[in-house]
């Protein structure tokens, strides 16, 4: 997972809970609000509708058996549950069967006993009718047409309390649910408040221990990995310092013994220990470079110049090495001012680093170019090679410190992974932006895109 990837995704988690339990609570307001307002009405009209399709489910069992009895061709059917075929008054429905409709009555005497086992031996209904399971408290009345209870689900009310009348159109025709109810009131918005709170409160815990969780194995990943990348730095920086010296060392005892034939060897000699000497100063002028940038030390003397005096200066360092190394070495600089402001020491340090780079990560194609070129008001000054390249994977990591790829080609090469760092912070001061293209195998172009000091 990429850098800024991981940035985003830990200022996700760090921000999200709190605005999630926040919209959380708005809701919850809302909601507690909306209780106040409406939920008599809501809890009224939903009490009616379970009790009418409970009772709707109920006859229509009873009408399926009359149905069943009629299409046997039985001479009298037994009476349902609820329903019987034999009765008078005004029916309840028909039944069809055939091209004739059979009148449906109601049992209107044992209506009062039906009602009372009905309530209390359906669990959703009896349920409705708790106190202990629901809020706000239903007294539920059936009433026939002329306003008489037939049935009661509790005490008599208050005949104060707030009543609610709902015909039965749906299933017992003439007859009508009166509710008798109880406000929602204190004691269940506490409920309703407690109960959203507490699930809130939980949900933003379990967030908080979830992001507390990423943030340690995190911050113990970065450690061990510090760790390890502090003790390959020490081992190779060694190992840096003393491969040079030791070559000075031979140049040096070799010079002073006088073992050396031609003018032209002792020349070769001499130009070894320089060579080794300035190598050793640009890993000593890296390693300083890089503790002053760790510290906040490092002092930026930046005056107007022309890159074209830097680039020239680094190539002509840079074109020793590549005579004594086999290497091609094409450098393009465009006869136009090239004008940035900067600090020249830092800036030539930078492109120091990435030219050093592409000298060692050559390969077996041993070929750099430089070219560097105004485009408007942008300078760019481009160092390509057609080394062993970088594969893309690794392309976000190579500008942090101690970062190295991880190459089979790439591990024999001596080098500190702080090059590439140092550079990038020396070119974000100068407001310079990097480019890297590379291709695994093939090679790398890096691209230093500079802005035109007017």
């Amino acid at each position: 997972m990429k850098a800024h990837q991981q940035q985003w995704i830990i200022k996700f988690l760090m921000f999200a809970p709190p605005i999630l339990f926040i919209l959380y609570a708005g809701h919850s307001l809302t909601l507690i609000r909306g209780l106040l307002s409406k939920s008599s009405s809501f809890h009224l009209d939903y009490a009616n509708n379970l009790i009418q399709d409970y009772l709707e489910m109920s006859l229509a069992i009873d009408l399926n058996k009359l149905e069943a009895c009629i299409s046997e061709g039985r001479l009298k059917c037994p009476p349902g549950k609820w329903t019987t075929l034999e009765g008078g008054g005004d029916p309840l429905t028909f039944v069809q069967y055939g091209n004739k409709q059979y009148p449906v009555y109601l049992r209107e005497e044992v209506l009062p006993e039906v009602l009372e086992n009905y309530f209390n031996t359906k669990p959703g209904l009896k349920g409705l009718l708790t106190s202990r399971y629901h809020e706000p408290v239903y007294w539920i009345q059936i009433l026939d047409e002329n306003k008489e209870v037939v049935y009661r689900s509790g005490p008599q009310p208050d005949p104060e309390a707030a009543h609610q009348v709902y015909a039965m159109s749906r299933t017992l025709k003439k007859y009508s649910i009166d509710i008798v109810y109880r406000s929602f009131g204190p004691k269940q918005l506490y409920s309703v408040a407690r109960t959203r709170i507490n699930f809130a409160a939980g949900f933003l815990l379990f967030i908080m221990a979830v992001f507390s969780l990423m943030l340690i194995t995190r911050a113990i990943r970065q450690k061990i990995l510090l760790a390890r990348q502090k003790t390959f730095f020490v081992t190779t920086i060694s190992h840096e310092f003393k491969t040079p010296l030791a070559i000075i060392r031979l140049a040096a005892e070799t010079l002073a013994a006088g073992r050396t034939k031609t003018k032209e060897d002792e020349k070769k000699f001499h130009n070894m220990i320089s060579a080794e000497i300035n190598r050793l100063d640009h890993l000593v002028h890296k390693v300083l470079s890089f503790n002053k940038i760790e510290l906040g030390q490092i002092s930026y003397n930046a005056q107007p110049i022309d890159l074209r005096d830097i680039v020239t200066t680094t190539c002509d360092a840079f074109q020793m090495q590549a005579e004594s190394e086999g290497f091609t070495f094409e450098v393009a600089i465009t006869n136009e001012p090239c004008p940035i402001l900067g600090d020249p020491g830092l800036i030539r340090h930078a492109i120091d680093n990435i030219c050093d780079n592409a000298f060692k990560y050559s390969g077996d194609n041993k070929y750099v170019a430089v070219t560097l070129e105004r485009r408007g008001d942008q300078i760019r000054l481009a160092i390509r090679d057609r080394g062993i390249g970088i594969p893309a994977n690794e392309l976000p990591h190579i500008t942090k410190s101690f970062y190295r790829v991880e190459d089979q080609k790439a591990g024999g090469i001596r080098g500190s992974g702080l090059g590439l760092s140092i550079s990038s912070h020396i070119l974000n001061h100068a407001k310079a932006r990097l480019d890297v293209d590379s291709t695994h195998g093939e090679g790398t172009t890096f691209t230093l895109m500079f802005p035109v000091n007017q």
